[in-house]
């Protein structure tokens, strides 16, 4: 077991924070955020989640209250069960081209989203099921994204 005073990890899967900060940056040593990692923080106000992380794990930010809004490089390939349900604040969430499969309801009563991003490049069948990713949300834009290549 690895341990960075407010990170402990177990080989490269983060599976506690004991930080008090508002603004969160995840290790980039890190490739996992295991389930309940954040859950009820009622501090974290944003999370800086670093290219590398390959998977995010059930509850791993559920009830983080103050969230604001999340942003998922393109190197997430899962998303697991409630992984942000109930970050009420959460307005805007920018989903990673990477993603491939995610557990139910990830977003769950993310009542204040307003926009959600998808990069161009995210698979159809991801684009098809993001109203299941946000049971719950009463109602959200969803934007694509092109990365400008000049």
């Amino acid at each position: 077991m690895n341990e960075n005073n407010d990170f402990v990890l177990k080989g490269t899967k983060l599976v506690r924070y004991r930080g008090e900060q508002e603004h969160v940056v995840i290790p980039e040593s890190v490739t996992e955020i295991g389930p309940r990692v954040f859950e009820d923080n009622m501090r974290l106000v944003s999370v800086t989640i670093p290219e590398g992380v390959v998977k995010i794990g059930d509850n791993a930010f559920a009830g983080c209250r103050h969230l604001g809004e999340v942003e998922l490089p393109d190197s997430v390939r899962e998303i697991g069960t409630f992984a942000f349900a109930d970050c009420f604040r959460m307005k805007r969430v920018r989903l990673g081209r990477g993603l491939e499969t995610f557990g139910f309801s990830p977003f769950d009563t993310c009542i204040a989203l307003e926009q959600v991003e998808v990069r161009h490049g995210t698979s159809d069948r991801i684009y098809d099921a993001l109203f299941d990713m946000f049971h719950g949300v009463p109602i959200f834009t969803v934007v694509t994204v092109r990365d400008d290549k000049r």
